[in-house]
């Protein structure tokens, strides 16, 4: 049973940014110091860089691992990514944090640029997992992260083969999600969002093996004042397609969930700040029966935000992040409920 969240400061904005700058727990010192660096092999050709927390003494296919996936504009290092994995860590569980492509500085590992309907990547990493000896696998994604995760868990099987999966602010309908951020209460997050992709275009073009074929975008970037247009002038036809709006099509997950049969939980806030909820709700609320997707929305929360008060009785790895806790929380009890591990 998912505990209840108790917000602290449950303003909208204030949860949103809490979720990185609030306060943590100590980590587990074999988390800090048995980091591995690995270069996940995708069916293009491009490698994704990520990072391996392997429990100490613990071979690959005697606990299970979970998989990280961040958000839009992001990387694996963000307090969040490292939150959830050093709390998997600390819970007995093998950890990886994946960056997307051209994010944490691995621009020179691929041509192809992070993207809503990446979720092929999401079965490469699983597969390159499972090379590596890992049996039982979790994955948990943040924001547009968990919504590649979905996408990836309605469209990849049976090549995705995973014991379940956590699902954190995930848009359900990208083009709700983008033009939500055109309104004047969220001009602050567009903004910034739109500097960080310009942003990681203008360092792939120098340091990427793919950035020649970026080059033609750069003059149009300094014109660029929302995520929608980056889309449409930059995302879409690097994906090859005519527009923003085709590709928020192809990217919006809530259409395909009834599709998933594993294990899958999503999180989402009713007043996340640029995520409606009036857009999240009918696809969950439309799941057939029997499905394995259940779903949790709180009143407050923000956009990946969840900062609350920490629960008791409580684990020792846990703090004040909620829905990191939660997160492994599920993972545990999946755990604790299913057949005898392979």
């Amino acid at each position: 049973m998912t505990p209840t969240f108790i917000p602290v400061l449950p303003q909208a904005d204030a949860q949103t940014f809490l979720s990185e700058l609030g306060p943590r727990g100590p980590r587990p010192r074999s988390w800090r110091t048995g980091r591995t660096r690995v270069e996940v092999p995708l069916a293009d050709g491009d490698h994704l860089l990520a990072w391996l927390h392997a429990l100490p003494g613990v071979a690959p296919a005697d606990a299970p691992l979970v998989i990280h996936f961040h958000g839009l504009g992001s990387h694996a290092d963000t307090g969040t990514q490292l939150g959830l994995s050093a709390k998997a860590h600390a819970a007995g569980l093998h950890s990886l944090r994946v960056n997307w492509r051209g994010a944490g500085g691995s621009e020179a590992l691929g041509t192809g640029i992070a993207s809503g309907i990446g979720w092929q990547d999401v079965a490469d990493v699983v597969a390159h997992a499972r090379r590596l000896g890992h049996g039982r696998i979790y994955l948990t994604g943040l924001s547009l992260g968990g919504a590649i995760l979905l996408n990836a868990l309605a469209r990849c099987e049976p090549r995705l083969v995973v014991a379940g999966a956590v699902c954190i602010s995930p848009p359900m309908n990208f083009g709700a999600a983008a033009r939500s951020l055109t309104t004047r209460r969220n001009r602050f997050y567009d903004a910034r969002f739109v500097w960080l992709l310009t942003r990681a275009i203008r360092r792939y073009v120098p340091r990427g093996k793919g950035g020649e074929r970026l080059r033609p975008y750069l003059p149009k970037l300094s014109g660029l004042r929302s995520v929608y247009e980056f889309d449409d002038t930059v995302t879409a036809p690097a994906l090859g397609l005519p527009d923003a709006d085709t590709y928020h099509a192809a990217a919006s997950p809530g259409p395909h969930l009834a599709a998933i049969t594993v294990p899958t939980w999503v999180l989402t806030a009713a007043d996340d700040p640029f995520v409606p909820v009036a857009g999240q709700r009918p696809p969950l609320e439309a799941l057939p029966p029997g499905s394995p997707v259940s779903w949790t929305i709180t009143d407050h929360g923000g956009h990946v935000g969840f900062f609350g008060r920490r629960e008791h009785p409580a684990h020792p790895w846990e703090d004040a992040h909620w829905a990191e806790n939660a997160a492994i929380r599920w993972i545990l009890a999946q755990e604790a409920a299913a057949p005898t591990a392979p």
